[in-house]
């Protein structure tokens, strides 16, 4: 499902899109498939991501402002 937070910390697997208002982190083997919004962003060697990965314009956006963003961009992809 989808993670709605203000710092995300993925050490397993996550199905679905991430939503970091301010940091999120990917630990070595750790795999994520969906879109990812986020203020800041650490990628140990050996994280798999697949999806959209766009930042944060400030830490003051919210989720919600992201994930629309996010939207906008499907809908783009998805026209062409």
């Amino acid at each position: 499902g989808d993670i709605k937070a203000h710092r995300v910390m993925v050490a397993g697997k996550v199905f679905g899109h991430i939503h970091a208002v301010d940091r999120v982190e990917f630990q070595k083997d750790s795999v994520a498939q969906g879109d990812i919004s986020y203020g800041s962003i650490a990628v140990e060697h050996g994280a798999k991501l697949s999806g959209l990965i766009i930042q944060n314009k400030s830490l003051d956006e919210s989720a919600s402002g992201a994930q629309a963003a996010i939207q906008s961009a499907q809908s783009t992809k998805n026209a062409s």
